[in-house]
């Protein structure tokens, strides 16, 4: 994640770097005033891509109004969903207010411990994730539009390198053709997300991540319900079961993979977080196998295992809403 720090020269700026940097984030540049940060943005050498992903910004500045450099990021058409943190001083509502008007995202008063603008930018690493991939989600999903085999695929062999899954393409195309069956057989996605995914990678490294991706599809794969179920690799740390269980099987079998994950007892070693690895479960299910209604069943599976990992995550399992099931 690139983040852009807008700060005054001095200690203050080195803390805040320090904070950011031993929260894992590198990807760190730094401007000394107002006035440069606009530079960079106006005259960035790529007009259709993001430079930054994240910025912030100090309440102090001595060149400009901080709270109007905030409205001007927002007139950027590139930036204006891009996520800023202001830092100010304690006890200004007025300031607050106007900040949020502006189209500020969050603040912190300093002084502030390293601990909190670390857990302010990992909240916006875990939005910036989700959006990313509902993206992806929404690009693929158009590909129902297009007939293909179930079992064959133009892009691949549909294989996950890093699980030995089957990949999300086959993922897709399974939805895909379950959805031009349109008939009254019931179906149901349960997704399971690793907790804390990107905290673990910067902790042990991308050997251990694979190693720990693998030992949790192993679980998943050997707990597998029903002969005709399909357990794919949707992305890193997501993996998808396709199945004619019932909602309430689902449930059940999501609280016992659950389990299952935490009695390997693979370390996480963030005592921020949890010791051990664990999932998130997300179910969605539809009473027919139709088209339109399994188009909905994954990106609804996803939001639901999101939800159950921002309520505390570990086993937790969130039924999504649609607008038929069971």
């Amino acid at each position: 994640m690139r983040i852009l720090l807008a700060m005054r020269p001095g200690p203050e700026a080195d803390s805040v770097k320090r904070a950011l940097q031993a929260g894992g984030f590198n990807q760190l540049s730094s401007v000394h005033s107002a006035s440069q940060l606009l530079k960079i943005i106006e005259s960035q050498s790529k007009p259709d891509e993001t430079l930054f992903s994240a910025f912030v910004i100090d309440g102090d500045f001595t060149d400009a109004d901080a709270i109007e450099l905030c409205a001007q990021l927002r007139l950027h058409p590139l930036y204006r969903d891009t996520p800023i943190i202001i830092l100010t001083q304690p006890g200004n509502i007025e300031i607050l207010t106007q900040a949020f008007v502006a189209g500020v995202s969050d603040y912190l008063f300093k002084p502030f411990f390293d601990i909190e603008l670390q857990a302010r930018m990992r909240a916006i690493q875990r939005h910036l994730a989700q959006v990313e991939r509902r993206r992806v989600m929404e690009i693929e999903l158009q590909r129902f539009r297009r007939p293909r085999s179930i079992w064959k695929s133009s892009e691949g062999a549909g294989l996950d390198a890093e699980t030995g899954l089957l990949g999300r393409q086959i993922l897709i195309d399974s939805l895909e053709w379950h959805g031009r069956q349109n008939d009254q057989q019931g179906l149901t996605v349960i997704v399971g997300l690793v907790d804390q995914l990107t905290s673990y990678r910067h902790l042990n490294g991308a050997e251990a991540t694979q190693s720990m991706l693998g030992k949790i599809a192993s679980c998943l794969g050997s707990a597998k319900a029903r002969m005709d179920d399909l357990l794919a690799a949707y992305e890193p740390g997501c993996f998808a079961i396709i199945t004619r269980s019932t909602r309430a099987e689902a449930y059940l079998r999501a609280e016992n993979l659950g389990q299952s994950i935490a009695e390997l007892m693979i370390p996480h070693h963030d005592s921020a977080w949890r010791e051990h690895v664990s999932l998130s479960f997300g179910i969605a299910s539809s009473l027919h196998r139709g088209a339109d209604l399994i188009a909905q069943l994954l990106p609804s599976a996803i939001r639901a295992a999101e939800q159950a990992a921002a309520e505390g995550g570990a086993m937790v399992v969130q039924v999504a809403d649609l607008p038929i099931s069971d």
